[in-house]
């Protein structure tokens, strides 16, 4: 996963909700919560405003274990939790890796 993120930013790929949903969703697949911690502390510097997909990998991820608070704190912080929350992520996305737990339930 991290030779595509850098083959990437080689190319000078602009992030978007989409593309860090799908490296979220992989991660989160991989029960990589280094790196899933690492892509939700970061979103804010790439310019990427979580969506309500983002929201629910971040609470399905809590299911195995990953303590989401430290996230939830900054992104609070740094204001992304102020304004309501839509579905930006490309509906591709939902239909490769499925909704998870938390869509489900939404």
């Amino acid at each position: 996963m991290e030779l595509v993120v850098q083959e990437m930013e080689d190319a000078k790929v602009r992030w978007n909700v989409s593309i860090a949903n799908i490296i979220l969703f992989t991660h989160l697949k991989m029960k990589d919560f280094m790196h899933l911690k690492l892509l939700f502390s970061e979103l804010p510097k790439l310019g990427v405003k979580p969506d309500i997909v983002t929201f629910g990998i971040l609470f399905d991820a809590r299911r195995f274990g990953f303590d989401e608070t430290r996230i939830l704190v900054m992104w609070r912080r740094i204001g992304l939790l102020d304004g309501s929350v839509k579905i930006d992520t490309d509906p591709l996305v939902l239909i490769a890796y499925g909704k998870g737990n938390f869509l489900k339930k939404f």
